[in-house]
């Protein structure tokens, strides 16, 4: 047996024994290739091309953009009104409602951090990167909020009760 598969304790480890990081580089290289060969730059779609970060933390989410390179639908978001790609940062960060959810976590933050000067970003709601300075018990509960939110930002229904009314302000979570 290897002695890195020896060392492998998490399930990170036993995932880069096998993705080790060329395999992860040809995977963004060709995805975002693929990407321009289709004319995905070209359209009106919002495509942004796929990062290192894209592929480690979210390869397991199958979403529409997922399904279209497997052949198995239009890559497009099902959600009423959205005309784009729906890929990963497009779920979490990019579409309709979800920056709502992202506004409401920033004042949920602000009050429980009583810190005004860090902001939700998109490497926040995407990877977990640069979470707010905080005690570990409102981190644990930012957590699950922001998880939560996320969550909320898969379920392909837009009617599911987090927005309300024409103005859409965000419900009770």
């Amino acid at each position: 047996m290897p002695e890195a598969a020896r060392r492998a304790r998490t399930e990170l480890d036993c995932f880069r024994l096998f993705f080790t990081r060329a395999v992860v580089d040809n995977l963004v290289k060709q995805t975002n290739l693929y990407a321009q060969q289709a004319g995905a730059g070209e359209s009106s779609l919002g495509w942004t091309p796929v990062r290192r970060d894209d592929i480690l933390a979210h390869d397991a989410i199958v979403t529409n953009l997922k399904r279209l390179r497997w052949r198995l639908g239009d890559g497009i978001c099902p959600r009423t009104g959205c005309t784009r790609w729906e890929s990963v940062p497009h779920v979490f960060w990019q579409c309709g409602f979800v920056p709502l959810l992202w506004e409401w976590f920033q004042v949920l933050a602000e009050r429980l951090t009583f810190c005004n000067t860090w902001a939700v970003s998109q490497d926040y709601a995407l990877y977990g990167l640069s979470p707010p300075s905080c005690n570990t018990s409102v981190r644990g509960i930012l957590t699950f909020v922001s998880a939560s939110i996320k969550l909320a930002s898969l379920t392909r229904n837009p009617d599911m009760g987090l927005i309300s009314g024409p103005d859409k302000q965000i419900g009770q979570i």
